[in-house]
């Protein structure tokens, strides 16, 4: 995770990262050691103030990196999870950011 000064003026971006990076992990392989089916929502996914090309400073693709993380370490002990995320976004641009990234994910089925 980026150090706090990162999200200076952003401190709700800063706690859901914390979230993301913390606990989704555990939620996940609780849920996915007796679901099939693995639905995570993202509401204002964004993505805001990216410095990375690739997105990875934001919420949507910290949260599919750490459940595709979380599925391949299922399906090793033979559990096989549907990894499934719906990203939410009112602001145009925004969306067609996130869709565009969302295209690009092989292992995470994407709804926006």
């Amino acid at each position: 995770m980026r150090p706090a000064d990162y999200y200076r003026g952003r401190e709700q971006t800063y706690l859901k990262h914390f979230f993301l990076e913390h606990y989704l992990e555990r939620v996940a392989y609780n849920i996915g050691s007796f679901a099939s089916d693995f639905v995570y929502v993202d509401a204002f996914a964004g993505p805001w103030r990216t410095e990375d090309p690739d997105l990875s400073d934001t919420s949507p693709l910290i949260a599919t990196s750490t459940l595709s993380k979380i599925r391949e370490e299922l399906r090793k002990t033979g559990k096989a999870v549907r990894v499934r995320c719906a990203f939410v976004e009112e602001d145009a641009d925004a969306y067609e950011t996130l869709r565009r990234a969302a295209e690009q994910l092989e292992d995470v089925d994407s709804v926006l």
